[in-house]
């Protein structure tokens, strides 16, 4: 992957490249009025696992924060070709996978079965998309602006997440509905970078279910409301998602 780094006349930011191989994709839910549904977000990626699936459930419906890992479930993940994994429960309510290794073109199959009720949901990978390169202004502070070319007579759908020193600070979701084939600028990360600050950036090619899922809620802050609960791929009622993804992730320090 040949990533170009855009300088612009005003620009002082240096960067060194961190390589990285973990994955992290936590939300929280306000679950308030919901009722004690079963919340279920697990990922597949294509980059090396482990991936893993986390269960859980409201425990305080006045405390968004608050939830109840889910214990003894029985998990697995299986794809198109026929290979299956079960999951093993690495700590409470996070069920990790082990030699699973995911690939764009597969469908993914997640099932989960808790105290008697199941669960299910269906994912088919993209090709991935890669960003074309990342630029940066300084004017005592860094902004960044990210570029990518969306693929020509094909539907894509994309998301990106930046960290600031381990922190989510924007989310962006884009589909090609009015731009396919065009290249793409994402030029509204609000956020001041500062010199010596750690930056990672996840750019997820995903498909329809996952962009419609994360297109009725924000990433920061999940509001789920009795009378309007996001889309989600999953059967039964759960809350939550199961996504398999291609997953780009870029990281670097501002100096």
């Amino acid at each position: 992957m040949n990533l170009a780094f855009r300088k612009f006349p005003v620009i002082f930011a240096a960067l060194i490249l961190i390589h990285t191989s973990c994955y992290r994709d936590a939300i929280d839910l306000d679950l308030d009025g919901i009722g004690s549904q079963v919340v279920i977000e697990g990922i597949v990626t294509d980059q090396s696992g482990p991936y893993t699936v986390k269960i859980s459930k409201p425990v305080n419906f006045k405390r968004a924060s608050e939830f109840l890992p889910i214990s003894h479930a029985d998990v697995m993940i299986s794809d198109d070709s026929g290979n299956s994994e079960t999951l093993h429960e690495s700590q409470a309510g996070y069920y990790r996978t082990h030699n699973m290794q995911g690939f764009p073109g597969k469908t993914y199959s997640l099932n989960v079965s808790i105290g008697g009720e199941k669960y299910s949901a269906i994912s088919t990978m993209p090709e991935a998309i890669d960003l074309d390169s990342i630029g940066f202004i300084s004017y005592g502070q860094v902004s960044i602006i990210c570029y990518f070319t969306d693929p020509a007579g094909v539907k894509n759908y994309c998301r990106l997440k930046v960290f600031q020193n381990g922190e989510l600070v924007y989310t962006y979701l884009y589909q090609d509905r009015y731009s396919d084939g065009q290249q793409i600028v994402i030029d509204d990360i609000e956020t001041n970078f500062n010199h010596g600050d750690h930056v990672e950036i996840q750019f997820m090619t995903i498909n329809k279910a996952t962009f419609e899922y994360f297109e009725t809620i924000n990433d920061a802050q999940v509001t789920l409301v009795t009378l309007y609960n996001p889309k989600t791929n999953l059967s039964n009622n759960a809350l939550g998602y199961f996504s398999a993804h291609a997953l780009r992730r870029y990281t670097f320090i501002v100096q």
